[in-house]
């Protein structure tokens, strides 16, 4: 029985397929295991007829459960240099199947929505906090801008596993929704909130080493 169960388990781990994905379809090889044996079907049978049947369920996830158990996006911060250096900031631990939907800026500075980057490798920056919940803020360094006129910013992005979704699409085509965080500044800072009825659900700050003129609304930080 070790033959397919090990390629499951192998198909299983993979970062497309999500925890919920992952126990629905374990359950279902387990189930028809068990009423194998319980039959007492020989181990040459019985592993055949689980190799059919794993080949089976992974068709059906590939078309029905991925889609249903993709995972839900997280919030972060992307900042961006004048040299086209950018950064993400997350909560979330990375991985290179992780895919960053950010803001960008026009040739005007304004910010836009939104262009799909992946995280190359983990840096060592202590610059932004976790406000809300005290987790560890990691950064991870973005392919650069090959855009010589791209304009410094720091902005809202989120950070996509599991499989792509109709959100993601949507937001690639520019249309921003309210799981794109938003950015404002105060006095030393910038701060990167997210609510859901009427409450934060994220709160990032980074710290400046200058003093910049705010655009956060007032009360704003009185909505926790």
């Amino acid at each position: 029985m070790g033959g397919p169960f090990s390629f499951l388990r192998f198909r299983l781990s993979h970062p497309l397929v999500s925890e919920d994905a992952t126990a629905f379809l374990k359950r279902g090889i387990d189930t028809s295991i068990s009423g194998l044996r319980n039959k007492k079907v020989s181990d040459a049978s019985c592993q055949t007829m689980v190799s059919r049947h794993h080949i089976f369920l992974m068709a059906f996830a590939a078309v029905i459960v991925l889609p249903a158990f993709a995972a839900k996006p997280s919030p972060a911060f992307v900042e961006v240099r004048p040299d086209g250096f950018r950064t993400v900031f997350a909560t979330t631990l990375l991985d290179q199947h992780d895919r960053v939907i950010a803001q960008y800026a026009d040739a005007f500075g304004a910010l836009r929505c939104c262009v799909r980057l992946r995280s190359k490798k983990l840096l060592s920056r202590r610059d932004v906090a976790d406000e809300l919940h005290g987790r560890r803020v990691r950064a991870y360094a973005l392919a650069p801008s090959t855009d010589k006129g791209a304009k410094p910013f720091v902005g809202g992005a989120v950070v996509f596993r599991g499989y792509p979704g109709p959100q993601e699409k949507a937001m690639l085509a520019g249309n921003a929704d309210k799981s794109l965080p938003e950015v404002c500044l105060s006095s030393e800072g910038a701060h990167l909130m997210q609510f859901a009825d009427g409450k934060a659900k994220a709160h990032l700050y980074m710290h400046f080493d200058y003093t910049v003129d705010p655009t956060c609304a007032p009360g704003l930080f009185e909505k926790k």
